[in-house]
């Protein structure tokens, strides 16, 4: 299979770290206006459309995030094994499955919640789902937007009792996907905003605000999935 070539890969390394500090903020209705036609959006649609399960030996898809035994700011350990990303143009709708429950909650700190933590840890691989739109998109390069949808792990046991867990992910982060003459790829940020457990608040990691980027940086999953 031929490679992608330096710049398209380039393209992408720039627009995902320029996700990480400026779409936090957005407003909810913001990725619904995209400026195209509803020819060209249906293109767009269709060319993105599929799984995305890895590009070969040298591209596999990637889930990078902040370690926190690493001394140093910045997107610094890798999971390259097992994750895939789908996109349906049907209902505009996508899939990340294969993510470790561990990176959930990574950034839960203390003895308060350690029992949750520990029990989150042992859950399998997670699913996350939602909805991408397209705010702006030219030639073989889109603009995405992502809303991922609040992920259930029901009915675990500790300290005694069984609970239900959710995680919530701040809404309308940016990403990409962009098209070569033999390959796709895309860029999926999710970043994990507050957990709950039985349907009550009880860890905010970032509530998506532009205050602190070294917490948006800590909350942040970062996917790189070839197709």
């Amino acid at each position: 299979m031929k490679k992608f070539n330096k710049l398209f890969i380039i393209l992408l390394c720039c627009v995902g770290a320029m996700s990480v500090t400026s779409c936090l903020s957005d407003d909810g209705d913001s990725g619904l206006t995209d400026g195209l036609t509803d020819e060209e959006r249906a293109q767009y649609f269709y060319n993105i459309d599929g799984t995305y399960s890895g590009g070969g030996d040298k591209y596999v898809n990637i889930l990078e995030y902040h370690n926190n035994d690493i001394d140093k700011l910045g997107m610094n350990d890798t999971i390259k094994s097992g994750i895939i990303a789908r996109f349906a143009r049907r209902d505009s709708s996508f899939t990340v499955s294969g993510i470790p429950a561990r990176l959930f909650t990574k950034e839960i700190k203390g003895e308060s919640y350690k029992a949750m933590k520990e029990a989150i840890e042992g859950a399998p691989n997670q699913l996350v789902t939602g909805k991408f739109f397209i705010p702006s998109a030219s030639g073989n390069s889109a603009l995405l937007y992502f809303y991922p949808t609040k992920l259930e792990i029901p009915n675990l046991t500790y300290g005694g009792a069984t609970h239900n867990v959710s995680i919530s992910f701040v809404p309308g982060s940016l990403g990409q996907w962009a098209m070569s003459s033999t390959n796709r790829a895309a860029i999926i940020p999710l970043y994990v905003g507050t957990i709950y457990e039985d349907n009550k608040a009880v860890v905010t990691v970032c509530d998506g605000s532009y205050v602190d980027q070294s917490i948006q940086m800590a909350s942040l999953l970062q996917i790189t999935a070839y197709n």
